[in-house]
């Protein structure tokens, strides 16, 4: 059964929360119960006539301090758990939740001290007040039972970091799900290029005997396969890679169209190793130009391609020729898929810091792209 269906359904929409202001209202919500409850404790005192300003500072600050404990407790084990693992990271946690507690009784004791003076602060706060703020190296024997007092105020905090606990536990075990899904993938994936590498091969062999033009033409498409279908899952790569795939598929591609077909490649600039940039982005501009500017018209045709390599950024501009009759929608040619991908991209990348012009003239379009080296 699906963790999103059902009864499970029920306790995965309570342990995560699908915005941080679901969150912190469900935060709120609980810590204002759980004081709540325990400040049922003001009313036998208050029936009593022994509901003094000491009292109800005493009770606020024992029940407040629960709070900042949790949430360091939270962050100490998120934190060990990055090197620990099992019952290591459960007994240095649990240290953790005591030395915490410690603490902040202490701050509790010493508020309540400096207001009131801890010998004047009723029992038995008075006596463990005098413990927690006595030094140790003061201590007699009977008096480290105050740690004892550490163990035994964990117990109301057994649910909160109970829950939580859980929820890192079952956090953990996706991840682990989709690590093996990913992991599995990446296996399909590799495997995928092989098969396709392996088919081309075969009609290479075959087609050989027949026509020598054909054949060089399969070889020219296994080159660009390779060049792109074995960094598919790659989010970046140098782009001295990108320029070469780039020039192996517009060589390809000029093959096919032959002489009808004039195309301008130009790099200016010196393409270092360290320069990396999105896979497959300028590549899918060349694509686009092709589908738009070449493969629509059946008249004589051009491509233009100039790559400005500079110190911290690179300029790409592409340029094609506009089809004569249109049988495609203006609209398919401006904004495709290719574009619409690329566009989505880079502001996933660089987030602003880019630039990428689309211009159309009469003859025309042009795309201007500029974006900064993603460096090792």
């Amino acid at each position: 059964m699906d963790r999103n269906d059902g009864y499970f359904g029920n306790i995965n929409k309570f342990l995560f929360y699908k915005s941080v202001p679901e969150r912190i209202r469900k935060h709120l919500v609980f810590w204002m119960i759980f004081l709540l409850f325990h400040f049922t404790w003001f009313i036998p005192l208050y029936i009593k006539g022994k509901l003094t300003q000491q009292v109800i500072l005493l009770y606020i600050l024992n029940y407040l301090r629960y709070i900042p404990m949790y949430y360091l407790t939270i962050y100490i084990y998120q934190l060990l758990s990055s090197w620990l693992r099992g019952v290591m990271l459960f007994f240095a946690s649990f240290a953790g939740l005591l030395i915490t507690i410690h603490f902040f009784t202490y701050l509790m004791y010493l508020a309540l001290h400096l207001k009131f003076g801890i010998s004047s602060v009723v029992e038995p706060y008075k006596y463990y007040g005098e413990l927690y703020l006595l030094p140790i190296h003061h201590f007699k024997p009977v008096d480290f039972i105050v740690f004892l007092y550490d163990f035994q105020e964990t117990q109301l905090l057994i649910l909160p970091i109970g829950i939580k606990m859980v929820k890192f536990g079952l956090r953990q075990k996706e991840k682990e799900k989709e690590g093996l899904q990913h992991e599995l993938k990446a296996l399909r994936s590799q495997l995928s290029p092989h098969f396709v590498f392996n088919l081309i091969n075969s009609a290479y062999r075959h087609v050989l005997p027949v026509s020598k033009k054909a054949a060089s033409y399969l070889g020219r498409i296994a080159a660009v396969l390779r060049l792109t279908l074995y960094n598919n899952d790659t989010e970046f790569v140098g782009l001295s890679h990108e320029w070469q795939s780039l020039n192996e598929y517009v060589d390809l591609e000029s093959k096919r169209e032959g002489d009808r077909l004039h195309q301008r490649i130009h790099l200016e600039g010196e393409i270092q190793d360290f320069q990396l940039v999105p896979n497959m982005l300028l590549l899918t501009l060349v694509e686009n130009a092709f589908k738009h500017g070449v493969y629509s018209n059946g008249y004589p045709c051009w491509l233009s391609v100039r790559m400005t390599v500079k110190e911290q950024n690179l300029r790409f501009i592409i340029s094609n020729s506009k089809p004569s009759t249109f049988e495609t929608d203006k609209t398919d040619i401006v904004s495709g898929i290719g574009l619409a991908n690329v566009k989505r991209r880079v502001e996933l990348h660089f987030a602003g810091n880019y630039s990428m012009d689309i211009s159309e003239t009469i003859h025309n379009y042009t795309v201007d792209l500029t974006i900064p080296f993603i460096t090792n």
